[in-house]
């Protein structure tokens, strides 16, 4: 670590380094310097407020549009650039997959829609459906598939990520929707995927009810899919049981075979896929966009992971040994809010967030601020110490409780800051929320005794000079 480029740190350790001999003369300091100290975290907490007071409400999303080709061109040109990025920040990395990915997205827009799959749960009909659709003229030149028991939660997720490959999709249901396919559809429309609904087995409910029926599915998914693409089809109608009064008086009962009723889903399918499908190729073809920029994104987060762990790990080990070697209450306070300031601005440049001093000093603040209203200060302190208890000779030196809850406060906004970073618009202003949902993410992944007795154990290998000291356990 190069010391003439860090001034924050530099600065604020020595200032409180200077203090502190201070400290020793002028024994009223503490008073003050405390009172300096409360002031320092009412601001913070002051601007915090304000920002949540200020920031805008949440905008209720949009109706999902059809996929355009130019919203298609405008997003494998984005993740070219992200592909590029990764390849600045890791030349060594491998990357050939990704750019085999991307080489062939282009093709995809021209190609001819060709792939309908038909997804729903277990006996909804989805085999005779499929068998029946595949027989009508307008049917040649597609490739039909079904992903059986693909509403089952142990295989949910490979199956909507199975038909998310395919142009169309035919959702199919018996009923009204279930809890299960309610979210299923809700995946399936946040990836804007073209879909149909199918009220299968409209033969089992009474005239009265099959409108009932079909109007409700309509009503429960208007905010989002036209009235004309949930439809109602009976693919393998039960048998009609007739009666039939004979020349001797008696009466004959038998049953009569009826035809699938798919009118009104052949309709519909014969439009969609006579007149949209470049569009059917072009919303695929943004899916696989999407899903190549999120592995990109993916790998360039990790690399950024793999950069900013160890810089977390010197400053939280440095903010331990300097609350070990300082006595004073307050001025190790003052040693960690300089240490947290630099903490950003190394982080940032990790994560392509460029900080000035002020910006610094106030995103330090700000997590400082969040780090007290949670009570994490006395969280961790209270377990650190719980854990040197098991070591008399640790314990009774008391300022390793100190040491170690710095470097874990500090372990623990590094963590935090990294995981705002990942997601954070680097133009965009500090959001306090996602910065706090940040701070408690990390926060309660590391509630379990062995990452504090690991973290404990580092943290006292550092405080001793242990040369062969372990790491703290990535988060």
């Amino acid at each position: 670590m190069s010391w003439q480029q860090k001034p924050i740190l530099v600065g604020g350790l020595s200032l409180s380094g200077g203090l502190w001999l201070w400290w020793q003369l002028q024994a009223t300091a503490a008073e003050s310097g405390e009172l300096l100290v409360w002031l320092v975290i009412a601001l913070g907490s002051g601007l915090w407020w304000l920002r949540q007071r200020s920031r805008p409400r949440p905008i209720p999303a949009h109706i999902a549009t059809p996929v355009a080709r130019a919203e298609v061109e405008q997003a494998i040109a984005l993740a070219r650039e992200g592909l590029q990025v990764l390849a600045v920040e890791a030349p060594d990395s491998d990357r050939q997959s990704l750019e085999q990915r991307l080489t062939a997205l282009p093709a995809q827009l021209d190609r001819q829609a060709d792939r309908i799959v038909l997804l729903g749960g277990r006996k909804v009909g989805k085999t005779r459906l499929l068998q029946t659709l595949q027989t009508a003229d307008w049917a040649a030149g597609w490739q039909w598939q079904e992903i059986p028991d693909s509403l089952q939660p142990e295989q949910q997720t490979a199956s909507v990520r199975q038909a998310l490959t395919a142009d169309l999709i035919l959702f199919v249901v018996a009923g009204d929707l279930t809890d299960s396919e309610l979210h299923v559809l809700q995946v399936l429309r946040d990836a804007r995927a073209p879909l149909l609904v199918i009220f299968n087995k409209l033969d089992q409910y009474a005239p009265s009810e099959q409108v009932d029926v079909l109007q409700q599915l309509r009503q429960r998914l208007a905010s989002w899919l036209p009235a004309a693409d949930v439809v109602a089809a009976a693919a393998d109608p039960a048998p009609l049981k007739v009666r039939q009064q004979q020349p001797d008086g008696s009466v004959r009962e038998q049953f009569e075979a009826r035809s699938p009723d798919l009118t009104a889903l052949s309709e519909r399918l014969a439009i969609r896929l006579t007149t949209e499908r470049p569009a059917l190729a072009w919303a695929t073809a943004w899916r696989a966009t999407e899903q190549l920029a999120a592995d990109i994104t993916a790998a360039l987060q990790q690399v950024r992971r793999d950069r900013a762990l160890p810089i977390v790990e010197r400053y939280q080990w440095l903010a331990a040994a300097t609350a070990f070697a300082n006595p004073v209450p307050v001025l190790d306070l003052l040693a960690t809010a300089a240490i947290g300031a630099q903490l950003v601005i190394d982080l940032g440049a990790v994560y392509q967030h460029k900080f000035a001093l002020a910006q610094a000093k106030t995103l330090a603040s700000t997590l400082g601020a969040l780090v007290a209203k949670l009570g994490l200060v006395e969280l961790s302190t209270q377990a650190i110490a719980s854990v040197l208890k098991t070591n008399v000779v640790s314990y009774a030196a008391g300022g390793a409780v100190q040491g170690l809850s710095a470097a874990y406060l500090t372990r623990l906004t590094g963590l935090s800051l990294m995981e705002y970073f990942q997601t954070a618009d680097p133009s965009a202003e500090l959001n306090p929320t996602q910065l706090e949902q940040a701070l408690q993410t990390v926060f309660q992944t590391q509630q379990r005794a062995t990452v504090w007795q690991s973290f404990v154990r580092a943290g006292l290998a550092r405080l001793q000079g242990t040369p062969a000291a372990t790491e703290s356990p990535a988060t």
